[in-house]
């Protein structure tokens, strides 16, 4: 059994299937209670907890309850039983809790997602010029070979996006953390995040990816997540009626410069050639 439709707090779709493979099914009848039992306190001493009695919905196995002035929050169940061709009466089926819920989830005011910083490659160099760290971290730089010249000194180096094409196999990865979002009604469902080259001011389109489980942390891979452009990050929280909130966001990333020593492999030359006059 379950609900479909738009948060409406004057009618809910519910569905249902049962079968009988000796006489069929002759009819279903549903029901609209405020507690799961159908009664107030213990089922044998309890008040019945009817909003609407059972009703006949014939052979259909989906109906529409109108005219229901739901509060938000409270909760309501919809409970349905079916009756064969002989008379003899199912059991009761009953839905999973069901709230109104007029409003999306909210984050806290001022939260924002957090850039998790990685540990930066390191290459043994006579001297090296530092940019900030680039966001997205560096992989190991296949056969590059290293300055031998004097006395050699070990920095921390990141990667800085002036690769003249990245390196085979090492797709660039960032990682985020991410608040929590509240939704009193009905309750955080799912996070989803976008990535996207423009500046992401809302909730639309369907480019959204799904964060697994509910880690606080999540990687983003994949296009167009690249090493030289700028990039921003959303993520919206989704309840369980289906409402989207308002995104937060992180970006621009700005593009990264690497501007450590010459003969890097991959890497362009960071210092221009002498020309052969001997002029730079």
């Amino acid at each position: 059994m379950w609900t479909s439709g738009p948060p409406n707090p004057d009618q809910i779709t519910a569905t249902w299937t049962a079968d009988d493979a000796e006489s069929g099914v002759n009819q279903y009848e549903y029901a609209l209670w405020s507690t799961p039992s159908g009664f107030v306190g213990l089922k044998k001493f309890g008040v019945p907890s009817e909003i609407r009695p059972f009703t006949s919905a014939g052979g259909r196995t989906s109906v529409t309850i109108n005219q229901l002035a739901l509060n938000p929050g409270t909760p309501i169940y919809i409970a349905v039983r079916a009756t064969n061709g002989q008379g003899g009466v199912s059991s009761t089926g009953v839905s999973l809790t069901l709230r109104y819920d007029p409003t999306p989830p909210v984050f806290p005011v001022g939260a924002g997602l957090t850039l998790i910083a990685t540990s930066p490659a390191t290459v043994s160099s006579k001297s090296a010029g530092l940019t900030p760290a680039c966001p997205v971290p560096a992989p190991p730089y296949p056969s590059a070979p290293l300055p031998t010249i004097g006395a050699a000194m070990t920095l921390p180096l990141v990667w800085g996006g002036t690769l003249a094409f990245g390196p085979a196999g090492n797709p660039p990865v960032v990682t985020f953390s991410r608040p929590d979002a509240t939704d009193p009604e009905s309750g955080v469902y799912t996070y989803l995040y976008r990535i996207s080259e423009q500046p992401i001011t809302t909730n639309s389109g369907t480019d959204w990816n799904q964060i697994s489980g509910r880690m606080t942390t999540f990687n983003i891979q994949g296009a167009p997540l690249n090493y030289t452009s700028q990039f921003y990050v959303a993520v919206v929280a989704k309840n369980f009626a289906g409402s989207v909130s308002q995104p937060i966001t992180y970006g621009a990333v700005p593009r990264c410069r690497y501007v450590g020593p010459d003969r890097t492999g991959d890497l362009r030359r960071s210092r221009r050639r002498r020309s052969p006059h001997g002029r730079s």
